[in-house]
Formats: structure tokens, sequence, C-alpha cells
């Protein structure tokens, strides 16, 4: 009995020790944030409110906003229409509605160059395109947050720590 708990033990401390050493490959390389100049939105039929094709230097990635979630501009499933439907108090047609006027806004607003703020940490989605998560900043400024101000997104997803060491915690704040 001894044998199998030291053992179990063992086992643990060298899966902690492991996982350790794997975050911290993963932080060195996934936590310093890189600023894309001169960006271009690159038109596509998948581009929407929150999530967009751009080309910087010469690559083309797949940007979703941190933050905030801009409604589906298409009835790509009923679950999150009806979830985005629900915050914002409008029927799921409504909702898609919104969604095409947040792509309409992001089309406006990206249709000179920007800055896009990244860790190029993994966006997930189905596309054969690297998406990443990023920071949007335009000469009006952050891009979630107008897009918060005029009511096309909702503050959602995921919220890193800012490049200026402030918490995501306080970028919630400020969106709220």
């Amino acid at each position: 009995m001894i044998k199998r708990l030291s053992l179990t033990f063992a086992t643990i401390v060298c899966g902690a020790i492991w996982l350790s050493a794997a975050d911290c490959v993963d932080a060195k390389g996934k936590e310093d944030w890189v600023t894309l100049d001169n960006c271009q939105l690159l038109p596509n039929k998948a581009n929407d409110g929150d999530s967009f094709h751009i080309r910087a230097n010469e690559t083309e990635y797949l940007v979703r906003l941190y933050f905030v979630d801009a409604p589906e501009t298409a009835n790509l499933g009923p679950a999150r229409l009806i979830e985005q439907a629900e915050y914002f108090g409008v029927s799921v047609p409504q909702v898609i509605e919104i969604g095409r006027d947040a792509k309409k806004f992001v089309d406006a607003k990206l249709s000179e160059p920007f800055t896009v703020i990244t860790r190029l940490a993994e966006g997930l989605g189905r596309s054969k395109i690297q998406r990443v998560y990023g920071l949007v900043r335009t000469k009006d400024g952050d891009l979630g947050e107008q897009l918060i101000t005029n009511g096309l997104a909702r503050i959602h997803g995921v919220h890193p720590a800012m490049p200026d060491g402030s918490s995501g915690e306080d970028e919630i704040q400020k969106l709220a």
C-alpha cells in the first residue's frame, strides 16, 4: 500500500513538473505581444463583427477579437443565436441583423490601415488560415470598445492581461 502511494505521489510530482515546464515554454512563446502595423482588411464571406481576415507583412491572418462577441451574421446554429438574442433582448432574426450591422461597422472602421496587437495565441475555429486572438486599434481607438459602445457586441470571450500590464478584469470593467 505504501509503495502504491509513493508511486502515485511520484507520478503526480513528475506530472506537475512536466506541466510547469510545458507552461513555461508556452508562456515564452505566447505571452509576448506582437504588434502588426499597417494591416489591411481582406474581403472574405466569413468576415463578421468579431472575426475577420487581414493581411499584415505579406501574411494573411484570421483575427478574432479579444473581449467581445458580435452576433453571428447567418443562422449557423440555433444555440449560439438564441444565446445572443437573449443577451440583446431581441428575436433571432433581429440578432442576425445586429450581426450584419456589426460586420458593416467593422468593414467601415477597417477600410483604412489599422494595427493588430496579438500574442499569436490560437483563436480556434474551422479556418485553414491561422486564426489568432487580437486587439485592433483603428484611427478612432479600440475596435472592441467601439463595437460595445455602439451596441453591436457584448463583453464575452477570452480576457488576457493587456499589453500594458493591466489585467483582463480591468479591461472588462472599462468595457462595461
